[in-house]
């Protein structure tokens, strides 16, 4: 199977989602009912991490889901929370796809080109500010809690007694 390549476009602080869609040589959908899809994006490839002590690999995971089996559809995505965390820039990925019998099976690869979304500005939440916004009066109706100016009473009948107990 040949590989499918493609450049792709992400907008970091964004969802991101792109569906492939396989077909055989004769322009047939392929089959990709059971088989589990991986992706992960990368600065390049064999990028490592220059600070860890093991040179580990630094790369993004791509959630996967196959749409439709028998058409040949698969998506890959990124949540906000995950791209938000990419750098403008220019980063490779790659998806393998592996069947039932644990084949490798190389689907698509290509370049992504990541830009930073600014068109979103997050704002504090539009709930009122007790302290600043005045709100319904909490005695209701007025002069029913003892804010007259009178005594007033103790809950429980008991006379208020300034400076007693």
């Amino acid at each position: 199977m040949a590989v499918y390549v493609t450049n792709l476009e992400m907008k970091a602080g964004c969802d991101f989602y792109q569906e492939f869609y396989l077909t055989n040589p004769d322009l047939s959908p392929m089959d990709i009912t059971g088989v589990s899809i991986h992706a992960t994006l990368q600065k390049h490839p064999g990028a490592v991490d220059a600070n860890s002590e093991f040179s580990d690999r630094v790369y993004t995971s791509f959630d996967t889901e196959v749409i439709d089996g028998l058409a040949g559809i698969y998506a890959i995505k990124l949540s906000r929370s995950e791209s938000i965390k990419l750098e403008e820039g220019k980063y490779v990925y790659d998806v393998v796809m592996v069947d039932d019998l644990s084949h490798f099976i190389p689907a698509s690869s290509g370049l992504v080109f990541v830009d930073t979304s600014f068109g979103f500005v997050e704002t504090e939440d539009d709930t009122p500010d007790p302290d600043t916004e005045p709100g319904p009066d909490p005695i209701s109706p007025p002069g029913s809690g003892g804010d007259d100016g009178g005594p007033g009473s103790a809950p429980g009948g008991d006379e208020f007694v300034p400076g007693g107990y």
